[in-house]
């Protein structure tokens, strides 16, 4: 078979237009999905008038609309997906205050698993079925609030078991939030702050807490903290 030499040219031609074509849409403008979330993230950082997670999560709630990055299942700041999930969210607030041992995308599963193993953290409470005794006061800001997926977590309870992530992020007027990354109706239609829907919001702690009906609650909190 003969293959003319405009055949090569075109592949070749076709080839550098789609090289080029990536590395544009890598930089322009800082306009790409991933961009984004990482000038979100640094945003909220730069403008946060405290090095806490919990008050730099509910930051980047107040600028929300700057940057309008829904919920999106697998999402983080390592990939491209359109948007956050719960744990790609927690996983962007770790890596970004400089925790290295968070480089990794974890899920919610892998998250809890990762928290019990750190010693910069205390696991301050686990239980199943804690809502009828679970006291949202003993909470502070920063402090990480997950239910973990998987069948062994609530082996004793019938059911689909759903992991969740959120951080503790603001008190007023002796009342707790949680700012997390959801798109549900009944966690959307009770969000304070920001735009309403699918995305980055936050809402009373006993709601966050009440909403969840299986598997284990557990709150972890970073040890420097403990004494605050």
């Amino acid at each position: 078979m003969i293959v003319s030499a405009s055949y090569f040219w075109n592949a070749k031609y076709i080839n550098t237009r789609h090289e080029m074509a990536k590395n544009r849409r890598l930089f322009l403008n800082n306009r790409t999905i991933l961009s984004k979330k990482n000038i979100y993230f640094k945003q909220a950082f730069d403008d946060a008038k405290s090095g806490n997670q919990g008050s730099i999560a509910l930051n980047m709630n107040l600028i929300e609309e700057q940057y309008k990055i829904p919920y999106y299942w697998g999402g983080d700041i390592k990939n491209f997906k359109s948007g956050i999930d719960c744990s790609g969210f927690i996983h962007g607030l770790l890596y970004y205050s400089g925790e290295m041992g968070y480089r990794k995308r974890f899920n919610t599963a892998a998250l809890y698993y990762k928290l019990k193993r750190d010693k910069n953290y205390e696991h301050l409470y686990s239980a199943k079925s804690p809502n009828g005794f679970f006291d949202v006061k003993k909470l502070k800001i920063g402090d990480i609030i997950l239910w973990p997926s998987g069948i062994k977590d609530g082996r004793n309870i019938p059911g689909e078991i759903i992991g969740h992530v959120g951080i503790v992020s603001y008190e007023k007027n002796g009342v707790t939030y949680v700012t997390h990354y959801v798109n549900a109706p009944k966690y959307n239609d009770v969000d304070i702050i920001g735009l309403k829907g699918g995305g980055i919001n936050t809402i009373n702690a006993t709601d966050f807490i009440g909403f969840k009906q299986r598997g284990k609650l557990n709150v972890f909190r970073k040890k420097d903290t403990l004494k605050n």
